[in-house]
This record gives C-alpha cells, sequence and structure tokens, in this order.
C-alpha cells in the first residue's frame, strides 16, 4: 500500500515536472527550479498551498502570483488536485466495495439524494400568538 502511494506521488511529480518544463516562454532558471520545487511540495501535500510553501521554503504571494500569470502552473496545480481527488474516489470505493458502512452511508447521502437518502432538516415555521387576559379592577 506504501509502495503503491509513493509510486502514485512519483508519478504526479514527473507530470508536474514535464509540465513547468513545457512552459511556453524561456522563465529564468531559479523560477522553474523553485516552481517545480513547490510543484513536488504541493503534491506531497495533499494539494494543500500552506504546507507545500513551507516544505518548499517558498512565499505564498509568491505562488499565488504563479497561479495568475502562468497558465501551466495553474493547470498542473489543477491535474495535481484532480489527481488527489481521483484517488480518494477510488479508496471511497474500495472502502464501499469492502463493506464499510460508513463509506456506504457517506456516498448514499450524496449521490443518491434522489433515492430518499440523505439529511434533511425540517423547520417548523408556524406562529404562535398568546392572548393575555388583564384585570382591569386592580
Amino acid at each position: 500500500m506504501q509502495a503503491e502511494k509513493q509510486t502514485n506521488q512519483t508519478r504526479r511529480s514527473e507530470i508536474v515536472r514535464v509540465q513547468v518544463e513545457r512552459s511556453g516562454y524561456r522563465e529564468q532558471e531559479r523560477t522553474r527550479i523553485a516552481k517545480a520545487k513547490f510543484l513536488e511540495a504541493y503534491i506531497k501535500s495533499a494539494c494543500n498551498i500552506s504546507m507545500g510553501c513551507r516544505a518548499a521554503n517558498i512565499c505564498r504571494a509568491n505562488v499565488y502570483d504563479w497561479i495568475e500569470k502562468d497558465k501551466n502552473f495553474r493547470e498542473a496545480l489543477n491535474d495535481a488536485k484532480e489527481a488527489l481527488i481521483d484517488l480518494a474516489e477510488s479508496k471511497l470505493y474500495e472502502a464501499i466495495i469492502s463493506g464499510n458502512i460508513k463509506a456506504i452511508i457517506f456516498f448514499l447521502e450524496r449521490k443518491a439524494k434522489n433515492r430518499g437518502y440523505g439529511q434533511s432538516v425540517e423547520q417548523d415555521t408556524t406562529t404562535h400568538y398568546y392572548i393575555h387576559e388583564v384585570d382591569s379592577k386592580k
């Protein structure tokens, strides 16, 4: 299981590295290396920008600047996030197949609402008025 996880991370890192290298313009070597370093850390930190920045020792402002200005970098981040979602979905599927009741309920509450599964909240919006008689003789 650990080897499979390491293989997936290595594969995603390689995809990201290739995408950064295919940039349509010449970047400064230092920036290109920093982007690749961040992307690797980003993938290893489950696509968390803050943790990726800390691990790669890169300022968050730089990362957001790269996201805004570099289409290939932005796509690489999105691809990494999509790969993580795919992995999570496959793990959920495995849990469902193995009979994990929490996984089954989680799935049904989100994907089978049209069949009556899901959590619903009922709210009573009835207004109640009370009339109190006042003793006028006092």
